[in-house]
């Protein structure tokens, strides 16, 4: 953080705040890679946030299936929220993968 607020001081106060003495904690990310977003949809209200997730559940025999499987999407099919919860849970654990987890229809 020292960067930071030093930076925000010199461009506030000018260069005369480099007597002042910062204590702050530094940032680093908890995780190197970025987080997986999840996202559960039925229809086609859902489509453009098809491709852009980490890993889609598609609600089984709705359109967002359907729309899936014909544009090679990678999916998991779910029937209630009790299946996705379990997955996502498998997936923390690190007993599968998002992409063992993306495997289509059941």
């Amino acid at each position: 953080m020292e960067p930071v607020i030093r930076a925000r001081l010199d461009n506030l106060l000018g260069e005369d705040t480099w007597d002042i003495r910062i204590v702050s904690n530094d940032i680093r990310p908890r995780y190197p890679d970025r987080p997986v977003l999840v996202y559960a949809g039925d229809g086609v209200s859902d489509i453009s946030a098809a491709r852009e997730t980490g890993l889609l559940f598609a609600k089984a025999d709705k359109e967002l299936l359907a729309y899936c499987e014909r544009e090679e999407v990678p999916f998991v099919t779910f029937r209630n929220w009790m299946s996705i919860t379990q997955t996502c849970e498998d997936i923390v654990a690190g007993t599968i993968t998002v992409q063992d987890a993306a495997r289509g229809r059941l």
